[in-house]
């Protein structure tokens, strides 16, 4: 699809379409929820007319050097008409930083926000990771291992949240992608904890902190978070490398080898992406929110 040169042009192409138009902040996005509609209107055995385009697509300059999110609110302000929506993530918007509590917040009309962080929360499951792990290894890990992760879940998942929030606290989301690893996490009696090399490690990209103990003091938090909370308030990609990590740890101290443990911690991301696309459209609709929400937009006349 060709790309516009101007939101005007944009807009009038969407005012001529017959179909509905949902806008989303990128081309993964696009991918997740093209995958999610399809699948979800064969098992139901329904259809719509509809059409998904990403943020890319818009190039006008008067707006700006902004991201994808930025870029589409300033779009959705603009439009009035029934056939456009807009989907963005909520990243951290609302949430209270001592409680770590979403507050209530009220989107324009024509804008879904994700229920946590990002769209890649909705898998932050143990079944997802679980599934992911057998489809891809499943001739070289065994039930012990597949059960450990099962029942240290909150811990990693605790993990997750902490370095995630520690990262947003110290300002280096975009340093810290895809700094983490295995080694750079401890299992202790309490759960996972970041070790001393995560400084340093940070440090080589230009930035001295204390993303260590940040995290650490952040887990005590966590802590008092069940589940079904920390879920939603991982950082999308920062979260999901922290748990990939863990769940490397663990392959570690079962005993794998070095090319096992780094395929679980970085391998098979285009397949990943599938699986947890799949994995999305087996959810409740109450859990997928607004992704159903979403669905019956486009579903109806």
């Amino acid at each position: 699809m060709s790309s516009y040169s101007s939101l005007s042009s944009y807009l009038l192409a969407v005012k001529l379409r017959s179909s509905k138009t949902l806008l989303v902040e990128g081309v993964s996005d696009k991918k997740i929820i093209s995958h999610y509609i399809l699948k979800r209107n064969h098992i139901d055995n329904t259809s719509a007319d509809y059409c998904i385009d990403d943020a890319s697509l818009i190039d006008d300059k008067t707006l700006g050097p902004i991201g994808a999110k930025d870029k589409i609110k300033s779009i959705a302000n603009q439009v009035a008409a029934q056939n456009f929506r807009c989907l963005i993530d909520r990243e951290w918007d609302g949430l209270d930083s001592t409680s770590m509590e979403f507050e209530p917040i009220t989107p324009p009309q024509n804008t879904f926000v994700t229920r946590g962080h990002s769209i890649e929360n909705y898998w932050f499951t143990p079944a997802a990771f679980i599934e992911f792990i057998i489809h891809t290894h499943h001739a070289a890990i065994t039930n012990e291992y597949l059960r450990k992760i099962e029942s240290l879940y909150l811990k990693i998942l605790q993990f997750a949240a902490a370095y995630s929030l520690a990262c947003r606290q110290l300002s280096i989301i975009s340093r810290a992608n895809e700094i983490l690893c295995h080694t750079n996490i401890e299992l202790q009696e309490n759960g996972f904890a970041a070790k001393p090399c995560l400084d340093v490690k940070i440090a080589t990209r230009g930035h001295q902190c204390d993303l260590r103990n940040t995290t650490n003091e952040l887990i005590a938090q966590a802590q008092a978070l069940e589940i079904s909370k920390l879920q939603w308030i991982c950082h999308g990609h920062l979260g999901e490398q922290a748990i990939r990590s863990c769940i490397a740890l663990l392959a570690q101290l079962e005993g794998y080898n070095t090319q096992i443990i780094e395929s679980i911690e970085y391998g098979h991301k285009a397949e990943k992406l599938k699986l947890d696309s799949d994995h999305l459209t087996s959810l409740p609709a109450d859990v997928s929110m607004p992704l159903s929400e979403v669905l019956q937009w486009v579903r109806t006349g």
